[in-house]
């Protein structure tokens, strides 16, 4: 049987229960590294933030701040612009 695969399994039958019992033990361990895994990259992310004490929406306020959120704005329309180029021929 394949993980993550929601049958009925027959009660009477130990040998299914077993396989049913590892497949879901299997689906269970690679949901749990996928967290984890997601776990430590946000944690690498935001290492420096909180090394140097940067707080974003502090920093989103700042003309700065402000500057960059603008040019990211731009970019979006830009890749949008050049998107609908793209699904319309020319």
């Amino acid at each position: 049987m394949e993980a993550g695969t929601a049958g009925p399994v027959d009660a009477d039958d130990p040998a299914a229960l077993r396989a049913r019992l590892r497949a879901l033990d299997v689906e269970r361990a690679e949901e749990v590294a996928r967290a984890s895994s997601a776990i430590a990259e946000l944690e690498r992310r935001t290492y420096w933030l909180d090394r140097w004490e940067l707080d974003l929406d502090v920093f989103a306020r700042t003309p700065p701040g402000r500057l960059i959120d603008r040019a990211f704005a731009v970019r979006r329309r830009l890749r949008w612009i050049r998107e609908r180029r793209r699904t319309r021929g020319g």
